[in-house]
């Protein structure tokens, strides 16, 4: 039961890997090429890392969960044996 549990939540982590992914695809054509200047580039470059600082967040709390998870479920296992 636990095993299966790791199984499905690691399987949830994989899907939110992916939106998050798909969340910084869509933010790289958003600032792909157009016709710049030094100010909007700046802008531009401002809001990035303040999206990707709170992409890391986001990968950080999915794969903590899931190691603690993980860990929690070999504890469990070899607690039975």
């Amino acid at each position: 039961m636990t095993i299966l549990l790791a199984i499905l939540l690691s399987f949830i982590a994989l899907i939110g890997t992916l939106f998050v992914g798909r969340e910084v695809n869509r933010k790289i054509r958003e600032f792909g090429p157009k016709e710049n200047q030094a100010r909007e580039e700046h802008s531009r470059s401002l809001q990035y890392e303040k999206s990707t600082f709170s992409r890391v967040r986001v990968y950080t709390l999915i794969y903590g969960i899931t190691f603690l998870i993980a860990i929690l479920s070999l504890v469990v296992y070899f607690s039975r044996l």
